[in-house]
């Protein structure tokens, strides 16, 4: 999918749960003695009296990694998705060892955990703008002894300049559209870099994998940024949020063209099926 004439996306809905296997006890058991975590009806039980206690916060274990979330949130869905099911990491997008990584609205890091883990011998440079995000990134960092991880507390944006980022209740949905927020009334004013200035400023020759899921701001990236600053980067993987259902093709077709006319590959192109938002996944041709 490589010319313009094909570039209208995929639509996607995902697959059904698979059945649980086993019965209650057996997966109670499994949980508890293989798993080395609570079953999943118990804590959905448990959960919401603990939140009313005042316990906010609770640590999970996702494969090798241990993740500090928020109880009745999303967190742990995006810890799964991310270190489980490879959300931004298909067949060809693997992180290798030797890896410069960006990562691009690191919510409170399981991205940058995945990617840290197995970009032994490179670098990862991960920006989350959000106060209580951040400081849970920084948190899940120091707990899985990830020194080749740098985090900034700061937007990416097609130059660099302060800008509002409009809070919702959804933690990995904040975003520089007002609309997207809550109330116009709940933001945070946080500082903002260019991609250009993070390549200067961490002396990075090639970004190997550029990872965005930044609530509308990969637009300003992906159509601001400079030719050459984009042309240093080997492989993106991106989640895209249009502004709305009527215009989420229209939106997301300038940054394929974008990335085309950049010399990339359009892997794949998704649109999720009642939602403003898909993923793109791209490569430099070789």
């Amino acid at each position: 999918m490589t010319s313009r004439e094909t570039m209208m996306p995929e639509s996607y809905i995902g697959p059904p749960l698979p059945p649980p296997q086993g019965n209650v006890i057996s997966r109670g058991l499994r949980a508890i003695c293989l798993e080395r975590r609570l079953p999943y009806q118990l804590v959905q039980r448990l959960d919401p009296w603990l939140l009313k206690k005042g316990l906010r916060y609770k640590t999970m274990r996702c494969g090798n990694a241990t993740m500090r979330i928020r109880r009745c949130s999303a967190d742990d869905r995006f810890v799964q998705n991310v270190l489980l099911n490879n959300d931004y990491n298909p067949a060809g997008y693997e992180i290798h060892p030797t890896d410069n990584v960006i990562d691009v609205g690191g919510q409170i890091g399981s991205f940058a955990v995945y990617a840290g883990q197995r970009a032994t011998q490179g670098r990862v440079f991960t920006y989350e703008p959000t106060s209580e995000n951040f400081a849970l990134l920084t948190s899940n960092l120091r707990r899985n002894r990830l020194s080749n991880v740098k985090a900034e507390k700061a937007a990416v944006l097609g130059v660099s300049k302060p800008v509002r980022i409009f809070l919702t209740q959804f933690t990995g949905g904040h975003s520089i559209i007002e609309a997207n927020g809550d109330s116009e009334d709940d933001y945070e004013d946080v500082p903002g870099v260019s991609l250009e200035s993070i390549f200067r400023d961490n002396e990075i020759e090639r970004c190997q994998f550029l990872k965005m899921d930044c609530e509308g701001a990969e637009f300003d990236i992906v159509l601001k940024s400079s030719d050459e600053t984009l042309q240093r980067v080997d492989r993106v993987a991106m989640e895209w949020h249009a502004s709305s259902k009527e215009r989420k093709v229209e939106e997301s077709q300038q940054l394929v063209v974008r990335l085309l006319d950049l010399g990339f590959e359009i892997d794949r192109y998704v649109e999720f099926t009642n939602f403003t938002c898909g993923f793109i996944f791209a490569r430099r041709r070789q």
